[in-house]
C-alpha cells in the first residue's frame, strides 16, 4: 500500500508541476443590427494554429465575461504534455 501511494503521489506531481503558459486570446466586436448594439467577443487560438493546416474543435462559452479565462486555461493545460486528455481547441 505504501509503494501505491509512493507511485501516486510522483505521478500527480508530475502532472500538477508542469508549466502552462498563459492563455493568449485576441479581442474582437460585432455590431449587430437586430440587437442595435455593439458585442464583444475573444478568441483563443491554439499553439501554433497559424502554421498548421489542422482542423480544430470550437468550444463556444456562454459566459465568457465570468468564465473565459478559466476555461480557456483548463483547456489549454489538458491538451498539452507527453499524455494530452483532449485535443487542442479554438475556444470563442
Amino acid at each position: 500500500m505504501r509503494y501505491f501511494l509512493v507511485v501516486v503521489g510522483l505521478l500527480m506531481g508530475s502532472v500538477i508541476s508542469q508549466p502552462t503558459a498563459a492563455v493568449e486570446y485576441q479581442s474582437h466586436q460585432l455590431q449587430s443590427k437586430l440587437l442595435k448594439e455593439t458585442r464583444q467577443y475573444l478568441i483563443a487560438l491554439p499553439e501554433g494554429y497559424a502554421q498548421s493546416t489542422e482542423a480544430y474543435p470550437v468550444v463556444y462559452l456562454l459566459d465568457a465575461d465570468e468564465q473565459f479565462g478559466h476555461m480557456a486555461s483548463l483547456l489549454q493545460f489538458l491538451s498539452q504534455g507527453a499524455m494530452p486528455q483532449i485535443p487542442k481547441m479554438i475556444i470563442v
